[in-house]
């Protein structure tokens, strides 16, 4: 679990050492979304949200992480006469994840949970009140040893394969100011459909050329595999 420390709550107009303040209401450093993959393979600010997540926990990756959109509205305080730097940048150091069912109780993993998972990115400070300074993080909030245990409440080897559940994944990052404050954001929550075996999987041909790519196997896209007749 992350250690104690003194943190900033960032709200509206906190002065963040060499003057910092956000404009408008609302808090300074936050999630908006779930960035989807552009057609390359790509994660950027502009590419569209997902409405829901989806995971087949035997297929791909074995673990789900989520893109999220970070948005920081500390506004940027750095000058040329005299030099100063920026201090109002954000380091990402990782993220705080709890797992919960769809009525909002935490999932009985026999693991942690809430749990502390290692991330890191680097979010730029905002240029004006309607530019917030945005980066595409990367957080896995259903490790692999999370996602067996997913599988084996759905009956494991054995189990029905059109067996579900939802798991909610509720997350906040945090970090330090380029001036040397910790920082971090509030809880966002993201719904997840939980399923397994030929789930989130389309049959194509052998001779099937013009194909639609998923960047991420298992998770939140369809992948298509070549099926026998």
């Amino acid at each position: 679990m992350r250690m104690n420390r003194p943190v900033l709550w960032l709200l509206c107009c906190v002065p963040i050492l060499a003057g910092g303040c956000v404009d408008g209401d609302g808090p300074a450093f936050y999630i908006s979304g779930h960035v989807s993959a552009s057609e390359d393979c790509t994660y950027e600010p502009g590419n569209p949200f997902w409405l829901r997540g989806a995971f087949n926990v035997n297929v791909g990756s074995g673990y789900y992480a989520v893109t999220p959109l970070l948005n920081n509205q500390l506004r940027a305080r750095g000058s040329d006469a005299p030099l100063r730097a920026d201090p109002n940048g954000v380091l990402i150091e990782g993220a705080e994840v709890e797992l919960t069912d769809a009525a909002g109780a935490p999932i009985p993993f026999g693991l942690p949970n809430p749990f502390t998972v290692p991330t890191s990115d680097f979010v730029p400070s905002a240029t004006s009140a309607e530019s917030p300074g945005q980066a595409v993080g990367l957080v896995m909030v259903i490790p692999p040893a999370y996602a067996l245990s997913l599988y084996d409440s759905l009956g494991g080897a054995g189990g029905d394969p059109l067996a579900r559940t939802v798991v909610v994944a509720n997350l906040r990052v945090f970090g330090e100011t380029n001036g040397g404050v910790d920082v971090e954001s509030d809880w966002w929550s993201w719904p997840i459909d939980v399923c397994r075996d030929a789930c989130l999987t389309a049959c194509v041909a052998v001779d099937t050329t013009d194909t639609a790519t998923c960047c991420t196997p298992g998770q939140d896209c369809v992948t298509e595999v070549i099926c026998t007749p």
